[in-house]
């Protein structure tokens, strides 16, 4: 699949080769050169791209005290996290749940690909948790407002 004129500007992709991975509520990840990820939903660019610095993979990033990197749009949340990370779960500020389940990423970036849905909009101050496959919390890190 070709990348459009947008996104190679966007990632600084001057190849048009791109790798896809696709997740079922959050669309289509996207792979650049570069290790440039953009997310894609119904043939439209979703808000939040990601590039590590040249020579790193997107988990160079990730640490213990930030274990995820989120994107919020409205209702819809999509990110990367620490690997080894099953399922993500999003608490509201009026206490309701929105989770969604973690694949490893097929990259070899060292991070697991997710995305999903509140029944309401996510905001930046609400607090995000990572889950291992037994359910077991692995990290909690709270979104900066």
């Amino acid at each position: 699949m070709r990348a459009s004129r947008e996104e190679a500007l966007l990632c600084g992709v001057t190849r048009e080769d791109v790798s896809r991975f696709e997740l079922t509520v959050a669309g289509t990840a996207r792979l650049h050169p570069g290790a440039c990820l953009k997310w894609w939903k119904d043939g439209k660019d979703q808000h939040g791209f990601f590039q590590p610095l040249p020579g790193t993979t997107l988990s160079s990033d990730l640490t213990a005290e930030r274990p995820v990197e989120v994107f919020l749009d409205g209702r819809a949340f999509h990110g990367f996290a620490l690997r080894g990370t099953a399922r993500v779960g999003v608490t509201l500020e009026d206490g309701g749940r929105a989770f969604a389940d973690a694949a490893p990423d097929p990259w070899g970036q060292g991070v697991a690909l997710f995305g999903g849905q509140g029944a309401r909009p996510v905001q930046r101050s609400e607090e995000i948790t990572g889950y291992a496959a037994d359910g077991d919390v692995l990290w909690t890190y709270r979104l900066p407002d």
